[in-house]
């Protein structure tokens, strides 16, 4: 029989065996449970230590963009676009790589996987010499640390299409981008028109493979299209020069010539007419500035009345109306026998676009006096319809009723003793729009023919020559529209505000058949032509679309001027050339950028390679060559950066140069080419 000592004895030893268990299961799960620590914080240190060196690349690779940018604005200064064929070492115009930090750290897989298809062809060639060009540049501390390294290559795509924007519509007005033609283009595959329905549907590109794609153009093949565009503001203008680049270049907004179509208005003098002048002033026109800018006032000023801010702007030889023009006045004798007189005046209407009608309310007064102490014999004849280049209408010749010099009965000849006095006008229903020979009657002693050279300088008799035979209903003898490379016929006048900055160029100087030459004869020792200082656009806004006009790329200049139609036709004439083949090549060929505005483009253009066996209708030179300029100044742009920034970054381990992390991106980024201020439009993280 056990005892109770014993039977206590052995429940003691049974609960200290489930302790034992007990605590040792704990320990077991502490142990697990510490071990899963253990592992779990290593595993946590080496993803934060990974993470870590991951935001350290991508940091690296944010700051290789913008050493990648320092180092663009570092070779811009005083520039407008880049041109860094003598940068070492790659020698090309439109690629840039970083340089190196050591002969050894050369990276020339930069332009490998998804970058490869980033780039346009057009600028391939280049790219691909920086591509093997490009270096590794170490990236120290303060402390003497290397703590990874970087590499960059920048391309520039300032100077191709918008594929998004250009082309579309047929050449018109020349102020639109969607009205160049892409049919020339290398990188239509399909046809052009599919392009503009395919781009309709896809709604907007935004990289090069997309254009691609949707568009069946094989990527070989996309060489001049490129998906953004950017004019920080087309209607500013650097007033510095020297500052041109950097962040410190004063900006000036182009003044809008279109405002003064209101000259009655108390503030135009100060408002708009001295503004004008000075500018004009500053664009080399100083001597004569004041006619000039009552020539804008009449060209975008609706209504037929010429106005100079005088009291006879009807009499000024400098000022041009699109009204008809006394053009030649001849005093024949009709009846020998009789001593019977009679004057011709004929009326001329070189301009176009505008026509005349009977609801001008035009008409031809002529005053013939035999005697200056009496009144005149008047005769009054209404103008009706006169248009350039009807042989109908274009001329128009006036006449008077014979008529005698008749002194206490008997008839005399004209002659110094008898002479006849005349005075002619054409009148509005506004007053008188043009005055033939002088303010007074003018003093006839013979049977005469005189003429005008340019019928818009007849006011004095200064401007007119006698001839030994008239001309009467066709163009003067001494009537040389090309003197001194002149405009040439027909004049382009349109009473209404400007489309284009490059009408500025059809506007009056005041001499014979001289008006505003964009390319030839610029003044000399400027900075600025007028279309760098003036707009026919209020207010200044950015802009896409434009093109670089001092690319590089031949195919992206042809399209500016291909198709282009220049000079005038109507019913009854055409004095047109469609620029096509040779002449697109010969256009192309002369704009030889860079450029930094358009006093450096027309200073530059090569007008005896644009202009070769240049011919219209027999005629060379005028305004019909410098159409094929002036329509492209609206689609043009000097301020638009645009680079595709390729980069790569690595991280190192801490004291070691063992790269532990690498990232590679890619950014497209616009620069104002005026203040050199930039901002990233698209940023990528490259994958591969």
């Amino acid at each position: 029989m056990m005892t109770i000592r014993e039977n206590k004895s052995r429940k003691s030893n049974s609960s200290s065996g489930v302790a034992l268990i007990i605590v040792l299961g704990v320990m077991a799960i502490l142990l697990m449970l510490a071990t899963i620590f253990f592992i779990t914080m290593r595993t946590e240190r080496l993803v934060s230590r990974n993470y870590a060196d991951d935001v350290r690349a991508r940091n690296l690779a944010k700051i290789a963009i913008v050493r990648a940018m320092e180092d663009v604005d570092d070779t811009m200064t005083n520039c407008c676009y880049p041109c860094w064929n003598q940068r070492n070492p790659t020698f090309v115009s439109d690629a840039l790589s970083s340089q190196p930090s050591a002969v050894t750290n050369q990276y020339s897989d930069i332009l490998s996987g998804e970058a490869y298809d980033m780039i346009p062809r057009a600028i391939w060639n280049d790219t691909v010499t920086a591509a093997l060009n490009c270096y590794w540049s170490d990236i120290v501390s303060f402390d003497g640390t290397t703590n990874g390294r970087i590499s960059y290559l920048v391309v520039n795509c300032s100077g191709l299409l918008d594929a998004n924007l250009v082309g579309g519509t047929s050449r018109t007005c020349s102020t639109n981008v969607q009205e160049l033609s892409l049919w020339h283009l290398p990188d239509l595959y399909t046809n052009e028109g599919e392009l503009y329905s395919n781009r309709a549907e896809d709604v907007r590109y935004e990289t090069v493979a997309e254009i691609a794609a949707m568009n069946n153009i094989p990527n070989s093949s996309l060489s001049n299209l490129f998906f953004y565009s950017y004019d920080p503001g087309r209607d500013q203008y650097p007033t510095n020069m020297n500052l041109l680049g950097t962040s410190s270049c004063p900006l000036a907004n182009k003044f809008w010539i279109n405002a003064g179509t209101n000259p009655s208005d108390p503030a135009f003098m100060t408002a708009y007419f001295s503004p004008l002048t000075n500018l004009l002033t500053l664009a080399g026109y100083s001597s004569n500035a004041t006619q000039i800018a009552w020539n804008i006032v009449n060209y975008i000023t609706p209504g037929r009345v010429p106005q100079d801010g005088g009291a006879q702007p009807w009499l000024d030889d400098t000022i041009s109306k699109d009204v008809p023009l006394i053009n030649e006045v001849v005093l024949a004798e009709t009846d020998t026998n009789n001593l019977c007189y009679r004057f011709y005046v004929e009326l001329w209407y070189p301009f176009v676009p505008n026509v005349i009608t009977p609801a001008n309310g035009f008409h031809l007064r002529i005053d013939v006096y035999t005697n200056i102490a009496t009144p005149p014999t008047s005769c009054d004849n209404t103008i009706s319809n006169m248009t350039f280049g009807d042989p109908n209408s274009q001329f128009l010749v006036f006449q008077t009723p014979d008529f005698q010099i008749t002194v206490n009965g008997t008839n005399y000849p004209v002659s110094m003793a008898n002479p006849v006095w005349f005075l002619s006008q054409v009148l509005s229903s506004n007053g008188p729009v043009d005055q033939a020979m002088d303010p007074s009657p003018f003093v006839f002693t013979t049977v005469t023919n005189y003429s005008v050279n340019d019928p818009r300088c007849n006011g004095h008799s200064n401007d007119w020559s006698a001839l030994p035979t008239n001309t009467l209903g066709k163009m003067n003898t001494i009537c040389d529209q090309w003197v001194n490379n002149g405009q040439g016929l027909p004049i382009h006048h349109v009473d209404a505000p400007m489309k284009s900055i490059g009408e500025i160029g059809y506007i009056f100087c005041g001499t014979p058949w001289q008006d505003i030459q964009l390319v030839d004869c610029q003044p000399i020792n400027v900075q600025f032509a007028l279309p760098d200082l003036l707009t026919v656009r209020q207010t200044n806004t950015s802009t896409h679309g434009l093109v670089n006009i001092s690319t590089q790329q031949k195919d992206v200049l042809e399209s500016l001027f291909y198709r282009m139609v220049i000079g005038y036709s109507n019913a009854f004439t055409n004095i047109t050339v469609k620029i096509d083949g040779n002449q697109k090549n010969q256009l192309w060929g002369s704009v030889n950028g860079p450029f930094l505005n358009f006093r450096n483009l027309f200073n530059s253009v090569d007008t005896e390679q644009a202009y070769t066996n240049w011919h219209a209708n027999g005629q060379t030179g005028g305004d019909l060559k410098e159409d094929a300029f002036r329509n492209i100044l609206e689609m043009v742009t000097f301020r638009q950066n645009i680079f595709t920034v390729i980069v790569a970054a690595q991280v190192y381990a801490p004291m070691g140069t063992t790269v532990v992390a690498e990232k590679r991106a890619m950014a497209i980024v616009y620069r104002d080419a005026y203040t050199g201020k930039s901002f990233t439009r698209f940023f990528k993280w490259l994958s591969n």
